[in-house]
């Protein structure tokens, strides 16, 4: 079972927190974590040649991702909540995943959500789960299998996570999820 962990935040702290303990309970040799930020991706052109040739015209650091994301059996989204929304970097991923998407090779590939945000629990409970819900609509078009949605509250300061008491508690369902999910 192959599993890609795509981290949608450009800073190194409580998206990749998360990606890092998931890594840890699931075990370093079946899981790739592709942080996003790491990669140079331009902007969809809109172009729509992929529809045609299911491959991409541009030639940057997706085309490495898109092999990855192919290879998947189960792909683990963490973006930082913004604003209701997915970070940029998830948009600009999600966005440049079509010729995968027109081609049908990540239908029926399995898909976990999971927004992490600063909103503390019960204050604009909508905010995070907003940002979880717009991953599962794109998991939805894609034609993928969702095994979970998680919404991470209280994450502001680089180390709120740490002291986070309900990480522990969703990573370890993530992991079982995981574990539990037929391949």
């Amino acid at each position: 079972m192959k599993i890609v962990i795509v981290v949608a935040s450009a800073r190194k702290g409580s998206s990749m927190y998360v990606a890092e303990q998931l890594k840890e309970l699931l075990g370093h040799e079946k899981v790739d974590i592709a942080r996003l930020s790491d990669y140079k991706i331009e902007y969809c052109t809109g172009c729509l040649e992929c529809d045609e040739t299911h491959k991409c015209n541009i030639d940057d650091g997706m085309t490495e991702l898109l092999e990855v994301v192919k290879e998947a059996d189960i792909l683990v989204f963490i973006t930082p909540a913004r604003y209701s929304l997915l970070s940029g970097d998830a948009k600009v991923f999600i966005d440049r995943l079509n010729p995968t998407a027109v081609s049908g090779e990540i239908e029926e590939k399995k898909f976990i959500a999971v927004a992490v945000g600063q909103t503390q629990k019960g204050e604009e409970p909508d905010s995070i789960n907003l940002a979880v819900k717009s991953l599962i609509n794109f998991a939805d078009n894609a034609g993928m299998t969702v095994l979970g949605e998680y919404s991470i509250y209280g994450c502001y300061n680089r180390d709120d996570i740490k002291q986070n008491e309900d990480v522990e508690r969703v990573c370890r369902e993530i992991a079982s999820t995981i574990q539990n999910a037929e391949i």
